[in-house]
């Protein structure tokens, strides 16, 4: 034993120089056999901890472009490490990654993000001589903008129906969704409809309609009607509506203007410029086809103005009793038609006084009879009362254009000299207004007579082709300048 170790200590340095010779060989074999490669691998973007951003109340726009990204790494190994390397990557361990719950991604826009990678922790041994980093792109851009909602109601589309029909839709389910998204995307979206197709055929003619059902896809629309196609958008979690919905006969109503019984508070009338006026005058409904065929006109009940005083009055009528004597399926087109307003102008009655010119019943010929040499119109006006609604007086009505005035003196044409009452006849060219003042009457005056001188009498018979001739002097005298 004391040979052995004394050999072993003579022979130290040589011992030693034989270990390392032997690494040396044995490291120039494994590097010969077994040598360092570096190796580019094409791995999948990762998004981690996406859900840290809705928290935070933001949306990551372009989601679906990161995760289409590929990133390059290069690591560089030994060539039977990169075996397994490879086993690992087709794997998914080995990946480039954006980790959202670090700080920096509360804003909105596009923000710069740096990228990360991982491999399996077993490479980090040193003995391994693995070493990994990202060759391109080392950074890219993401895209964020606030997170919002909004609930809007659903809206049915169908074709347009046959004519005289409407399709009458019923509650669709769900009738309203909240839909998610970003919040300069759900801007534009004004609202959810759901697009059916009804089945063609014939129509159906029972008392009572059909109830169809259909499923379709809910869809975005903005204002101007166009589908918003964006995957950016939730709709959460609603892939489909059911909509029930019933085939209608339609038919339009003429309604009758109402009767107006009683009679105003004194003083006061209906004023008869001012139309009885209804709205509407027509209306649409809907119903079974039997129903609606044998529905007629609707007459609305007369309406009492018993002591109503000066005002315009807005009766309001409901039309649906009318409408379901004629039977219970009926319905309006539009819930807004189901009422009739009927308005009545009810004034205050007024009297007005009026001074007639004499002159003008000259001016305009309407004295009969009338002889400027032997008469005169003594009377300067005279007056005439009317009475209507204070409105027509105030502002339209025109004694000229509404009242004509004439009188008759063809009799007193033989008159002697003198002043008589003449009686004026008034007549209206118009409605609305009466008359309510006392015969008026002007005074004329005789001027002057027409006196015949004496003759001989002629006792031959008168010839029946000639006139006889006049022999008779006409003397005018005035009586004012005799004496």
């Amino acid at each position: 034993m004391e040979k052995i170790k004394k050999a072993f200590a003579s022979n130290m340095a040589l011992i030693i120089i034989a270990f390392l010779a032997s690494v040396t060989l044995w490291y120039y074999s494994y590097s010969t056999n077994n040598p360092l490669e570096t190796i580019e691998y094409t791995v999948p973007l990762e998004l981690r901890n996406v859900e840290q951003l809705v928290s935070n109340g933001r949306f990551l726009i372009n989601s679906r472009e990161l995760e289409s990204t590929t990133v390059i790494l290069r690591i560089s190994a030994p060539r039977n490490v990169h075996k397994d390397i490879r086993d690992d990557a087709s794997n998914g361990l080995v990946s480039a990654f954006i980790d959202f719950s670090v700080s920096g991604f509360l804003s909105e826009g596009e923000i710069k993000a740096s990228l990360d990678f991982k491999i399996p922790q077993r490479y980090d041994d040193p003995a391994l001589n693995v070493d990994a980093s990202i060759k391109e792109p080392r950074s890219t851009v993401v895209a964020l903008d606030i997170l919002e909602e909004k609930t809007l109601k659903v809206e049915v589309y169908m074709d347009d129906p046959p004519d005289d029909f409407i399709y009458d839709v019923l509650t669709p389910e769900p009738n309203e969704i909240t839909i998610t998204g970003p919040n300069n995307e759900l801007n534009k979206i004004t609202k959810i409809i759901v697009d059916i197709t009804p089945p063609k055929g014939e129509i159906i003619e029972a008392d009572s309609p059909e109830t169809y059902f259909a499923t379709a896809a809910p869809q975005a629309v903005d204002s101007r009607g166009n589908v918003v196609e964006n995957e950016n958008i939730d709709f959460g979690g609603v892939s489909s509506i059911n909509v029930s919905y019933n085939i209608l006969k339609t038919k339009i109503l003429l309604i009758t203007e109402p009767a107006i019984i009683g009679k105003p508070a004194d003083g006061y009338a209906l004023n008869p410029f001012s139309k009885i006026t209804y709205t509407p005058e027509e209306i649409e409904i809907k119903g079974s086809k039997n129903q609606v065929e044998n529905a007629e006109i609707i007459k609305l009940e007369p309406i009492n103005i018993e002591g109503m005083t000066d005002k315009i009055e807005i009766i309001t009528i409901q039309l649906r009793p009318e409408l379901q004597k004629f039977g219970n399926s009926l319905d309006f087109v539009s819930q807004r038609n189901d009422k009739v307003e009927v308005t009545i102008n009810i004034e205050e009655i007024k009297e007005k006084t009026y001074q007639y010119p004499t002159a003008r019943l000259i001016e305009n010929n309407d004295i009969v009879g009338f002889n400027p040499i032997t008469m005169a119109i003594t009377t300067p006006s005279f007056d005439i009362s009317i009475s209507s609604v204070k409105s027509y007086i105030d502002y339209s009505f025109s004694l000229y254009e509404n009242i004509r005035a004439t009188a008759d003196v063809t009799e007193f044409a033989d008159y002697s000299p003198g002043k008589y009452t003449v009686p004026v006849e008034l007549e209206r060219k118009g409605d609305g207004y009466s008359i309510i003042s006392e015969q008026p009457t002007i005074t004329i005056e005789i001027l002057s007579e027409i006196i015949e001188t004496d003759s001989p009498e002629t006792e031959e018979p008168l010839d029946n082709d000639n006139e006889p001739e006049e022999d008779n002097d006409i003397i005018i005298i005035n009586p004012e300048n005799t004496n």
